[in-house]
């Protein structure tokens, strides 16, 4: 199937889907399709270099304003043995 023909099919799917989270999971894809991924999250969706670097300033800030909590007192705290 040349490139047209699966424009115009993802097209008619496109006029035709009832459901927003698709329509918008497509714009997402879209919007993106430019930006290079660097990385992952840990429940492996992927990060753009600017959201990456987004997320790392939030743990940052979070580290600073002592929003953490170190392994050993989240042991602790959830009755986890070695």
């Amino acid at each position: 199937m040349d490139i047209s023909a699966t424009k115009l099919e993802l097209i008619e799917l496109l006029l035709h889907t009832q459901k927003d989270q698709v329509l918008e999971k497509v714009r997402e894809i879209l919007e993106n399709q430019n930006e290079e991924i660097v990385g992952y999250s840990v429940l492996g969706e992927p990060l753009s270099e600017d959201l990456y670097n987004k997320k790392l300033q939030k743990s940052e800030e979070d580290l600073v304003d002592e929003r953490i909590i170190s392994q050993v007192d989240l042991k602790k705290k959830y009755g986890v043995q070695k």
